[in-house]
């Protein structure tokens, strides 16, 4: 075989060498990136998993606990504005009466709206 032949052979053997490295590392990029995004996506669907469950867990206190919150909270309120009103009816004797009045007049309102018996 001459220099020549060996020198082309030898080219095309290299090229084709250096043909197969960069199919070889193309390939292994591309399973690099499909291995990342497949991590990504477990990630996403634990972290998304773990949201749910949290969401879960407060909804069930919060289902436990809503109603006697509600009850304290509002027994709270209405006992604190009760004992403004009567401090306040107690020390002075014509808002006292004023309230009655008033009092009366609204509820009367509402008398029609009772069942009729």
């Amino acid at each position: 075989m001459s220099t020549r032949s060996t020198s082309v052979v030898s080219s095309a053997s290299n090229a084709a060498t250096s043909i197969m490295d960069t199919i070889t590392t193309t390939t292994t990029v591309i399973t690099q990136s499909v291995d990342a995004v497949g991590a990504l996506a477990s990630t996403a669907h634990r972290y998304a998993r773990d949201l749910d469950q949290d969401h879960a867990d407060r909804s069930k206190v919060h289902r436990a606990t809503y109603r006697a919150k509600m009850i304290e909270k509002m027994s709270f309120e209405i006992a604190q504005r009760r004992e403004n009103i009567a401090k306040q009816l107690n020390s002075n004797p014509q808002l006292l009466d004023e309230f009655n009045s008033v009092k009366s007049e609204l509820a009367s309102l509402f008398t029609e709206d009772q069942p009729k018996g």
